[in-house]
């Protein structure tokens, strides 16, 4: 039997490959880093903030509280989820990288050494 997330991937491996602010290339180095890690992007004068999970969700958390947002209602709302990281590279204040079990934490204060870590 054929495992369609993988066939998922490889249609558009080319396309994720190539682009070092696509999400989908993002989850896929944080999963073979960290197969149930999570990567949460901060910015600068933005309440909200962005969450990315190894499985290759992309969401909008509020405040503090962490409560889910809808893309559209968010901070980030103008922005594709495509192009996000692209366009608001230079308003990334801190990018952190926990593990499901909330024990392993990782920081970094540029986008650049967030990449340097996955291996990028």
């Amino acid at each position: 039997m054929r495992n369609k997330s993988l066939t998922k991937y490889k249609i558009g491996e080319v396309d994720i490959n190539e682009n070092k602010y696509n999400p989908k290339r993002l989850a896929r180095l944080l999963a073979e880093k960290h197969p149930t890690a999570r990567a949460v992007f901060f910015f600068v004068g933005r309440n909200d903030y962005i969450a990315l999970s190894s499985n290759g969700h992309l969401n909008v958390r509020e405040g503090r509280e962490g409560l889910f947002k809808a893309w559209g209602l968010s901070e980030f709302g103008d922005f594709r989820p495509q192009t996000v990281f692209r366009e608001l590279e230079n308003e990334l204040l801190k990018i952190t990288v926990t593990n499901s079990a909330g024990n392993e934490t990782h920081s970094f204060d540029s986008y650049n050494a967030f990449l340097d870590w996955l291996g990028y």
